[in-house]
């Protein structure tokens, strides 16, 4: 395969795609220029090319979008750190700690996956929510939206090489450009990069699936091709005479777009309307209500084909007027909007970053502000994951990896211990030690986004009650608690039998029997209390969790205890001394749940029930008092 381009020619062309900027910065630039060349010197891409012309091809990208220049120079420099030896902070003594910081973005985000593991498609295990968390890992690590702007331009010249990747690799980068960063620039409402990346992985990741659209499509496309070249001329005339300035232009719908609808409608050409599209731009609002009148007058309007997504945009911010038409049994798609709406429809978030020197001399992009970029991200980014607040969810979570590329999602400042419990409890309890980044690190190591976490185990459980004080999700918390709640049960559970015992002596009650234990698991199974059977009870009596009272309630309540006598007559009445009277049924509070050395009160219900409460409840301040009556121990 023929090289086409080499350094002197591409820097030729960005030098002129850059003649918007100031002499000074055209200088940084080129000073970049050679930077890069330098670093990269020796270094050849898989085509046979000097590795500076995929820099370049970036770069000149990113200049064709007006960016500023850190931007520009960014991508000149965005391979440095990952593929050579200079660092960020030579990059930051050289053009500043803005490139720098730009520059370390897109590296971290070239890393976040083990590239030893990038051939196995193993990787889509868990597909749709992996693809989903890999999105949110870019936008977690982006900071600045300029690093997902770079990224996805670099994304876009490695995809116009994909022809010199070969098997496995080039399927693997081709689904992984659809699915990801195509996904990301759709999400971003930058539609011109979207389409492109879709186009250009297709033919690789769908190779079978290509060849037969191609050979449905193509013939059709030809001769739609020329019916739309007709349209255009008639709708030029009709605007004249109006007197409606437009540009207007015609494209045929891109290919892995026509492609998915086309299996949304069992490849039913007749029901896809927008596969032909006329565009018209104008120069104002009330021109593209006047130019929907005008087509509507000239052609048949196809019903329910009108959307409004000016008044109604999309949620990545896309706006323009749409409708269906048909002339002559041609039916075809006319998309209307103004001019802004057309940049902000091509190059979303990228069409507000565009470089104006006033506001770049003042550190003031155009753009919206950072937390609003974070807002839009966190909106925007993965599908139907919508937020209020970006940057809360984003400082409230970490994205890592385990070693064979799988994302996990945990809480900010969450540890190894974390995320070994999340992947599975044995891991967590038989770890001994944790790699992050393949350098072995302390167990109480706060993890960052797109680290890759490699846990050491050992062949027994081995935890320790000091991980909780510093594990953060609640599962580890539990599990640990579980663990050494476990070890110690045959203890607790005697604790909490004599607990039991010396309650029922001193109620005057008969004690439990062992040959019943059966039978009173199986009444703690069918009421309220969180116990599987007696053992954890009588464990949890022990640590004081459970109150002895609910326990021999739930355990005794109308059991015979010798000749046609019920423990309700031991139980409930007598235990409590209420100030209306003995022998009054009552209930214990289940918000509260009193024991034998609380101070308590008793209320009265509107179902002129009583219920028994701590008199320290919080819901004893919603009572009335004239309900309110005293109660006490006996």
């Amino acid at each position: 395969m023929k090289v086409k381009n080499n350094r002197s020619t591409l820097e030729k062309k960005l030098i002129n795609s850059i003649k918007y900027l100031s002499a000074e910065d055209i200088k940084k630039i080129k000073a970049a220029c050679d930077f890069s060349a330098s670093a990269h010197s020796g270094q050849k891409r898989i085509s046979g090319e000097e590795y500076i012309t995929h820099p370049l091809n970036v770069a000149i990208s990113l200049a064709n979008l007006s960016s500023d220049p850190e931007t520009i120079i960014a991508g000149l420099l965005h391979d440095v750190v990952e593929d050579t030896e200079f660092s960020c902070e030579d990059i930051s003594r050289e053009f500043g700690d803005r490139v720098a910081k730009l520059v370390d973005g897109v590296t971290k985000i070239s890393q976040i996956k083990d590239k030893k593991k990038i051939l196995k498609l193993s990787y889509f295990h868990d597909y749709s929510e992996q693809i989903d968390n890999y999105r949110k890992v870019l936008a977690a690590m982006a900071g600045d939206p300029r690093v997902i702007i770079i990224k996805l331009h670099d994304r876009l010249h490695n995809a116009q090489t994909l022809n010199w990747l070969s098997g496995e690799r080039k399927v693997f980068y081709a689904l992984e450009t659809i699915e990801i960063y195509a996904a990301v620039a759709d999400r971003l409402g930058m539609g011109e990069i979207h389409g492109q990346l879709c186009d250009l992985s297709f033919p690789h990741a769908y190779p079978d699936e290509y060849k037969k659209f191609i050979e449905i499509i193509r013939p059709i496309q030809k001769i739609r091709q020329q019916n739309v070249e007709d349209v255009i001329t008639e709708v030029n005339l009709l605007l004249k005479n109006e007197s409606i300035g437009a540009e207007i232009n015609g494209r045929v719908k891109r290919d892995y777009s026509l492609y998915k609808k086309l299996q949304t409608y069992n490849f039913d050409l007749a029901k896809v309307y927008d596969f032909i599209a006329v565009r018209i731009i104008v120069d104002s609002l009330s021109d593209c209500y006047k130019t929907l009148g005008i087509i509507h007058a000239n052609y048949q309007p196809i019903e329910h084909k009108i959307t409004d997504y000016i008044a109604r945009p999309k949620e990545n911010g896309y706006q323009s007027l749409h409708t269906v038409v048909k002339k002559d049994g041609f039916v075809f798609e006319v998309q209307i909007r103004t001019d802004e709406m057309h940049q902000n429809a091509e190059y979303g978030i990228a069409a507000h970053w565009k470089y104006k020197d006033s506001e770049y001399k003042n550190n003031r992009p155009n753009i919206k502000s950072e937390l609003s970029w974070l807002e839009e991200i966190s909106q925007s980014i993965s599908n139907g994951y919508k937020l209020e607040n970006g940057k809360k969810f984003f400082s409230s979570k970490v994205f890592v990896f385990s070693p064979n590329g799988k994302i996990f999602e945990l809480p900010a400042n969450s540890t190894p211990i974390d995320f070994a419990f999340l992947v599975h409890t044995d891991i967590g309890l038989s770890c001994t030690g944790a790699k992050i980044n393949g350098k072995l690190l302390p167990l109480d190591t706060k993890l960052k986004t797109g680290d890759v976490v490699e846990i050491i185990k050992s062949d027994k459980p081995k935890p320790s009650r000091d991980w909780l004080n510093f594990v953060q999700t609640t599962q580890a918390k539990n599990k640990i608690k579980n663990f050494f709640f476990n070890l110690e049960k045959p203890r607790l559970i005697k604790d909490g039998q004599k607990k039991v015992a010396d309650e029922l002596a001193r109620l005057g009650l008969p004690q439990l029997t062992e040959s019943n234990f059966n039978k009173y698991s199986l009444r703690i199974n069918q009421s309220r209390l969180p116990y599987e059977n007696i053992d954890s009870a009588f464990a949890s009596i022990a640590k004081n969790d459970q109150s002895i009272i609910d326990f021999l309630r739930v355990i005794l309540d109308d059991q015979e205890i010798g000749k046609d006598e019920k423990i309700s007559k031991y139980v409930p009445k007598g235990s409590i001394s209420l100030g209306i009277g003995q022998g009054i049924p009552y209930k214990i509070a289940r918000c509260c749940k009193p024991k034998i050395s609380d101070d308590i009160i008793g209320y009265i219900t509107l179902q002129q029930k009583i219920t028994v409460h701590k008199k320290s409840c919080a819901e004893t301040k919603k009572f009335s008092k004239q309900r309110i009556i005293s109660a006490k121990w006996q």
